[in-house]
């Protein structure tokens, strides 16, 4: 069901006060100007996604939201009849999202209003992938699905040994990549689902893969930490492995030379790209489960903390940084220059951080 609001008036308190924060990077004195706060009714730890001035985010109330990036002005809001830890995904006017409610949820973009639904066994924490034919997305029950993008149609299933809590990634050749709870990461087809190749990289893989000229960098838990690995995209072999203190379940990002994750011990890492040794380390005060963002050489970290960070990516250090009222578990989402983080207090917040004296610019 889609609840809507009528076009200006917000049916919740919108902090539209502007909470200023600096930090000093070298000569240049930085500022955040907190734009504006949309409140859900449950804690938020799904991650939002922007498209065309629009945030649509999940709640653990039930619903997909979807607000104005400007103001934060509630345009509709859909009762999925569960939580939603599933991010949303959209395309082509399309919303897709997963729900505890065990069924996946297509919505149309502009409306609110349901598309289609299909029905699982158990719940689903993995965030959808889209193409041009399909929606791929893992289960507790441990299958992947792969359904048709306009009807839901199941088009196949694949069935892991472990639960499937990490998101899919889509290769542009012939293969979708994914990792179980049962420890293993696959290439699966994209046409029938078959299996290419499977490889163990730990005890369970809950990060989603992330693809990079040939090769995927995923994230796994091991006895006593974590690891992430460097993969053959074609092979499934191992290339290299590095060590972290926590267990990994948030996507890993990568530039030209180098690849950054954090772990469940709150520590971000940026490591070699070639041999997966380590450049720096930061200390956050909780864990950090959600993926990190990285925008013109800075890396925008959630941790469980509930503070937001910027970090330098060439060394770590802090540009500014943000406290909500409750932990940080999902990544954020960036358009126009502003940064929308989801938060365990309820709240989507939306922060841009700009140079001293300047005032703040429209979404």
């Amino acid at each position: 069901m889609a609840l809507f609001y009528e076009s200006g008036v917000a049916r919740h308190v919108l902090r539209a006060v502007l909470t200023i924060f600096a930090v000093h990077v070298g000569d240049c004195k930085l500022k955040g100007a907190h734009q504006w706060t949309a409140s859900s009714g449950g804690p938020i730890r799904s991650s939002p996604t922007v498209l065309d001035g629009v945030v649509f985010y999940g709640s653990d109330d039930g619903f997909l939201y979807a607000v104005k990036s400007s103001w934060g002005t509630n345009l509709w809001k859909y009762d999925t009849d569960g939580p939603v830890v599933s991010s949303p995904s959209v395309a082509d006017g399309v919303v897709y999202v997963g729900s505890d409610s065990r069924s996946m949820h297509a919505v149309n973009a502009q409306t609110g209003l349901l598309v289609w639904k299909f029905a699982v066994p158990s719940r689903i924490r993995s965030s959808p992938a889209v193409d041009e034919n399909s929606v791929y997305f893992g289960c507790e029950d441990d299958f992947v699905y792969s359904l048709d993008v306009k009807t839901g149609t199941e088009r196949w299933r694949y069935k892991t040994e472990g639960d499937v809590h990490g998101s899919p990634a889509i290769s542009t050749g012939s293969a979708v990549y994914i990792g179980s709870s049962d420890g293993f990461l696959y290439a699966l087809s994209k046409s029938n689902g078959n299996k290419i190749w499977k490889t163990s990289p730990g005890d369970a893989v809950a990060s989603t893969p992330t693809l990079d000229n040939g090769v995927l960098f995923a994230g796994c838990s091991v006895q006593n930490g974590g690891q992430l690995h460097a993969v053959d995209e074609l092979t499934g072999k191992r290339l290299w492995f590095t060590r972290s203190d926590g267990w990994i379940t948030g996507a890993a990002v990568v530039d030209d030379n180098f690849v950054y994750f954090g772990d469940h011990s709150g520590v971000v890492y940026c490591v070699y790209k070639d041999n997966g040794q380590v450049k720096w380390k930061f200390g956050t005060k909780g864990p950090v489960e959600g993926s990190l963002l990285l925008v013109d050489h800075v890396l925008y970290v959630p941790s469980k903390d509930s503070v937001f960070y910027a970090l330098d990516a060439t060394n770590g250090n802090v540009q500014w940084e943000y406290k909500t009222g409750g932990p940080v578990a999902a990544s954020a989402a960036t358009a126009n220059g502003a940064f929308f983080v989801g938060s365990q207090d309820g709240r989507l917040y939306a922060l841009q951080a700009v140079s001293a004296g300047r005032e703040r610019d429209e979404l």
